[in-house]
């Protein structure tokens, strides 16, 4: 079982050496590592040639990095240098596009891998072929790489001031929630569940950084991306139209939240904003159609953007296009999200009330969002 942990990054250097470290003095090593750098204009890829070099020949030298064991194993550095910024999911794009694995790790550049990652999660992928997609779960830390615990043993102006600035890591479970708050059904301690397409298609449940795939569905995603919805949650809708997306909850990684976060936890801005309002409703109606559209292509005659499939006697002129599971379901999120933003974007409180009484509009927002909403409907209309 060959194994690939994609990489993408962008001005890493300062947390790039203890995420690598982490990865490569892990239970069980990687076969290869692909990193796709986004220009950087810091020291990061200088780092990442000095790790290449360093496995060139003779393998990885653990006395000039105390932090990594690799068992005595060969690991493949491969570098990507891009001439341009071509942004995150681009980025992550290339990488994905040059793993050669069996099963396929993402990684961010900042975070810390648990010892057991790769093999607790390579080894349910063994073990249950169904998987097509895993994600685990992962404990917050600071950009000192504090946690939770670690804040609970400092002195009240450090945690005063660590609930300042990193709320999220100070945020209680909601009862029935789990994952951080980003599953919304209670699950029990590494325990594997499947996650349905209708899960995620408001919210993703598990970022890029907690996630492997099949390298056997690499071209299908690869096929798929779109630069306009993060790369995470368009392979976990992916794996799941495959049924075929499990979440094991169990911590994998340390998630290190800090300014420069690529994307992250919570959303920066002014909450009465029209820009914040919507972000959640436009970006669960990208999601959607973009799924709409990868599963009518996938259960179709004809091919991606209506390009015709090799049996074209078969296809003839016509796309044919074959039912497939919570069709209905996507089709009805379609419809509300349109006219969730178009009330939203014309600030019409009425018609908003009467989204209120769809179901769907809890599953969009909580009710501290929806609250958020009539707000922002009320102060803006009053404003004009």
């Amino acid at each position: 079982m060959r194994i690939t942990v994609a990489m993408a990054t962008y001005n890493g250097e300062k947390y790039i050496r203890e995420q690598l470290d982490s990865i490569l003095g892990g239970e069980v090593c990687p076969d290869e590592i692909v990193v796709s750098d986004d220009a950087s204009t810091d020291g990061t890829y200088e780092i990442l040639e000095e790790y290449r070099d360093a496995f060139e020949g003779e393998g990885f030298d653990s006395d000039d990095y105390s932090d990594a064991n690799t068992h005595g194993k060969h690991v493949e550095f491969r570098l990507i240098r891009n001439s341009e910024n071509l942004g995150f999911s681009a980025n992550f794009k290339r990488a994905i596009d040059a793993a050669t694995g069996d099963i396929i790790f993402l990684s961010d550049q900042d975070d810390v891998w648990e010892p057991d990652k790769i093999k607790v999660m390579t080894r349910l992928m063994e073990k249950r072929q169904a998987i097509k997609v895993l994600g685990c779960s992962f404990t917050i830390m600071d950009r000192d790489g504090r946690t939770a615990e670690d804040y609970a043993l400092l002195p009240e102006a450090d945690i005063e001031e660590g609930r300042k600035n990193y709320p999220a890591l100070f945020e209680k479970p909601r009862s029935g929630w789990s994952n951080n708050n980003l599953y919304h059904k209670k699950v029990s301690e590494k325990s594997l569940t499947e996650i349905t397409p209708t899960e995620i298609m408001f919210h993703n449940i598990c970022q890029g950084a907690c996630m492997a795939f099949r390298g056997n569905i690499r071209k299908e995603i690869i096929r798929s991306l779109s630069e306009e919805i993060p790369h995470d949650w368009q392979i976990a809708l992916i794996g799941a139209g495959m049924n075929g997306f499990y979440f094991y909850n169990k911590s994998l990684v340390k998630y290190r939240i800090h300014p420069d976060n690529a994307v992250g936890l919570g959303l920066d801005g002014d909450e009465l904003s029209g820009e914040y309002r919507l972000k959640e409703g436009r970006d669960a109606l990208r999601v959607v159609r973009m799924y709409m559209a990868y599963m009518n292509r996938t259960h179709s005659l004809t091919g991606w953007n209506g390009d015709q499939a090799e049996n074209t006697e078969a296809a003839s002129d016509v796309q044919v296009i074959a039912s497939w599971p919570d069709r209905d379901a996507f089709e009805k999120a379609d419809a509300f999200l349109e006219k969730y933003i178009d009330a939203m974007e014309k600030k019409d409180k009425r018609k908003l009330l009467m989204l209120s009484f769809n179901p769907l509009f809890a599953k969009l927002k909580m009710v501290r969002g929806r609250v958020g909403d009539f707000i922002y409907a009320f102060k803006r209309q009053n404003d004009e």
